[in-house]
């Protein structure tokens, strides 16, 4: 839902810029104001968010489920009442795990953890979660964490999925409408072509993050939706590329915008869910994410630059078809992403 009201909230700032732009044209430097009350808005927003409650279970975030900690249950008569778990590790945000139902083997493993000590053992930071039969997994070190080659290994190559995505992406969109200006009849309509541009962008984004929700990602697989959403970019590429050199229409430009919604509503969701995935039972998700969003900035930061200089050396039509070549790389890094080996943290 984040997603979906970030788009939404890009969409209306779509709409509003490109009417401005052109009723005010040539003071088209007047319409930055606008960001300037955006911003205003948003901070005021920011004062009525939810806050923490004084009280642990009476808290709005769960800081410890946040960083990526798990909870599982640590007593025996609350174990029974619950059916179905493969382990006593009983995660609140499972990411449907295969299920056996081996009850009896459930208690044994749950009395040996709370022989070993491994139950509980930062005083006074669970004590809601113990009354309810519920705690927390502990936090790995860095060297548990990434002992894992399952998991080490899937970071480096979201990362790698990440940086070469936005170095391929984060130039075109700008491109396309500089493009579009320079080609206008009328300068004064670049800007709500642009602004035309973003939107079909953003609907075709809201479009692909309702249809992965609800678990549909999942079913499908988080490894075929990055693949995907890799892929989207390819073909976007390779149109551009072939629109601007044989026929270049303000239309088929614009169409091509949906595959950006796809391949970024999917890139955008994986982010957050791998990164989330490989994160589980480790108490460092907020370490993790940032990390890949780190190499997400690089790419974007390199891709302007390559592109821009590239367009700006050389034209238009050079330029696409070098970043359609760089937009191959994420469809083979994404094969790199697997699942961790979680039973192995149990």
């Amino acid at each position: 839902s984040n997603n979906i009201f970030k788009s939404l909230g890009v969409s209306l700032g779509a709409i509003i810029f490109g009417f401005v732009s052109y009723a005010i044209w040539p003071d088209v430097d007047k319409s930055f104001w606008l960001l300037i009350a955006a911003g205003i808005s948003m901070l005021i927003c920011t004062f009525f968010m939810l806050t923490e409650g004084q009280e642990e279970n009476n808290s709005t975030i769960d800081h410890r489920l946040a960083r990526g900690r798990s909870m599982f249950i640590s007593n025996i008569s609350q174990m029974r009442s619950v059916r179905n778990l493969t382990d006593n590790l009983v995660d609140v945000d499972s990411d449907n795990e295969e299920e056996d139902g081996e009850e009896e083997l459930l208690a044994k493993r749950a009395e040996l953890e709370r022989e070993k000590g491994a139950v509980n053992e930062e005083a006074g930071e669970s004590a809601a979660a113990s009354r309810s039969g519920w705690t927390y997994t502990q936090v790995l070190t860095y060297k548990q964490m990434y002992s894992d080659p399952r998991r080490r290994r899937s970071l480096i190559f979201l990362s790698l999925v990440l940086f070469s995505y936005h170095t391929a992406n984060s130039a075109t969109l700008p491109l396309i409408g500089q493009y579009a200006t320079v080609h206008a009849k009328d300068p004064k309509n670049g800007l709500p072509i642009s602004a035309c541009f973003i939107l079909v962008n953003t609907i075709s984004r809201i479009l692909t993050t309702w249809a992965l929700s609800n678990n549909r990602a999942t079913k499908i697989g988080y490894n075929r939706v990055l693949l995907i959403g890799s892929l989207a970019l390819f073909v976007r590429l390779v149109l551009i590329s072939i629109l601007v050199n044989y026929w270049p229409n303000y239309w088929a430009l614009g169409a091509t915008q949906v595959f950006d919604g796809i391949g970024g509503g999917c890139l955008d969701l994986m982010l957050k869910l791998y990164s989330h995935l490989l994160s589980r039972r480790t108490g460092h998700y907020n370490l993790n994410m940032a990390i890949v969003n780190t190499w997400k900035k690089l790419g974007g930061l390199v891709g302007i630059a390559i592109g821009s200089a590239i367009a700006t050396e050389k034209s238009y039509e050079v330029a696409f078809p070098v970043l359609a070549g760089v937009a191959i790389f994420p469809a083979l890094f994404s094969l790199g992403v697997s699942t961790p080996d979680l039973k192995s943290l149990d």
